[in-house]
């Protein structure tokens, strides 16, 4: 690879958040660019021919300034936009538009292309879209990132698992229950004004091991709440602390949040450990806060603020 691709660049800021389904509409393919041809009177356009399977397109690409030999791509797969409009230029229509990296950077642009061969025509559909869209947070040895619709039953597995649900009350032991907890969850990753981080908790091999998510309860006040859950055979290996001291950093980093908070039945040993790890505090304890179960609960309230998650953390 040579030195100029390899440049430093300025990073630039991240663009708005966009709903799920506005990506979606865009139709991404792969297609194999046959042939590479000169545009008359052109000094920067170049035509390729594609083949998309079942058509071949014409597609109008200003490559001719980028490389010495442009026709060095012929036999190549790349990525096209095929639903933008058709696009008179120079005399020709172009139909469609090459998906390339580095163009808005300053950098010589390169091909986005598949990382093995796959059929021309082959869509980039919902699920890959997503998962380009996809929240992620790696740690040491952990992959936070958004739930996929996949991930229903592993997320149900944890969430009820017996050890969590003797503290919950009847009605939040139901598979029904749960089943709209991730469709809400779902639909807070994809929303223009995200506020909820619920996360699944994957191990680098994938596999899903819990949830932690932090979610904004009042934008007007910078309020956040805070949750994990981590399966039980996991239970003893720090996995709980890892996830939740990075999402409870990301949040105070990234997020309009002053002050975290997280709230547990008295008798959660567990959870109330986690959280006076992390740094939080116990503000008070809400007496006969709850009835479920034949039997009254209290309630204890754990937060941290800003400034006292950045001493923590020694910032």
């Amino acid at each position: 690879m040579d030195g100029e691709s390899m440049k430093e660049i300025e990073v630039a800021p991240v663009k708005p958040a966009i709903p799920f389904d506005v990506l979606d509409k865009i139709d991404i393919r792969v297609g194999t660019i046959e042939l590479v041809e000169e545009v008359p009177k052109s000094d920067k356009l170049v035509k390729l021919t594609v083949d998309f399977g079942d058509h071949k397109r014409v597609i109008l690409v200003g490559m001719k300034q980028e490389r010495q030999n442009p026709k060095e791509i012929e036999g190549m797969q790349a990525l096209f936009v095929l639903n933008r409009e058709p696009r008179k230029m120079m005399g020709e229509v172009s139909e469609g538009m090459l998906v390339d990296i580095g163009y808005a950077d300053g950098i010589t642009p390169v091909l986005a292309v598949p990382d093995k061969p796959v059929p021309n025509g082959t869509r980039v559909g919902s699920k890959g879209l997503k998962s380009l869209l996809m929240f992620s947070i790696e740690t040491d040895r952990l992959l936070l990132r958004d739930f996929g619709p996949d991930d229903f039953e592993a997320f149900y597995e944890t969430s009820n698992d017996p050890a969590y649900r003797r503290y919950y009350a009847e009605q939040e032991t139901t598979r029904t229950y749960w089943e709209e907890i991730f469709d809400r969850i779902q639909a807070g990753s994809e929303a223009a004004e995200r506020t909820i981080y619920q996360l699944a908790v994957c191990l680098q091999n994938g596999e899903l091991i819990g949830t932690c998510g932090v979610r904004i309860e009042s934008l007007e006040h910078q309020q956040a709440s805070f949750g994990c859950a981590i399966a039980q055979p996991y239970w003893g290996e720090g996995y709980a602390y890892e996830a939740s001291r990075s999402l409870i950093g990301y949040g105070f980093s990234s997020l309009p949040v002053q002050r975290v908070y997280a709230e547990t039945v008295s008798e959660n040993v567990r959870a109330r450990a986690l959280a006076a790890r992390l740094g939080m505090r116990l503000e008070g304890e809400l007496r006969q806060h709850k009835f479920f179960k034949g039997r009254w609960w209290n309630t204890v309230i754990y937060a941290v603020l800003k400034e006292e998650w950045h001493a923590y953390v020694g910032i």
